[in-house]
């Protein structure tokens, strides 16, 4: 019996959706690191990933 592929998994769309908001994050804080002189390294997804979820608060 063959199976015909599903709907994408929600959680895999949130989690590749999560991937582009960290890298969106990381080019962002790089261009105003840089705006405001500094001369920064890029910064790790990880590094992105936490700041995004404390940006975001509680419960997000």
């Amino acid at each position: 019996m063959t199976t015909s592929p599903g709907p994408t998994h929600p959680a895999t769309e949130t989690q590749a959706r999560l991937e582009d908001l960290e890298d969106s994050l990381a080019l962002a804080l790089l261009e105003l690191r840089r705006a405001n002189g500094e001369q920064p390294a890029l910064i790790s997804n990880e590094a992105a990933r936490r700041i995004f979820v404390e940006a975001a608060g509680p419960g997000e």
